[in-house]
């Protein structure tokens, strides 16, 4: 895996293709093996990007639009009702 910035992906192949969602899922758990980070699916990336938006103030119907959410509630009840539920605590153990 590689990170080309002359390609329309962010992460590549050795020839510069795109990596299948596999070898892309394969390499995140060889990286978090190596970091000592426990592996928690590819899918909390999306909760993270969607988070930490919403937490540095983007409006929640661009960032729905964004997810590709059909309705900006999905959005909503997905990522902004963890501000009122410990959000806080929760967003300063990820940063640390």
């Amino acid at each position: 895996m590689r990170i080309d910035n002359d390609s329309e992906w962010v992460f590549t192949d050795d020839q510069g293709e795109r990596l299948s969602y596999e070898a892309l899922r394969y390499q995140t758990k060889v990286a978090c093996a190596a970091a000592g980070v426990e592996y928690r699916g590819m899918h909390v990336f999306r909760h993270t990007f969607a988070t930490n938006c919403y937490y540095k103030g983007m409006d929640v119907k661009i960032l729905s639009k964004l997810l590709g959410h059909a309705d900006v509630n999905i959005t909503y009840n997905i990522y902004v009702h963890l501000y009122g539920d410990g959000f806080e605590e929760m967003y300063s153990a990820l940063v640390r």
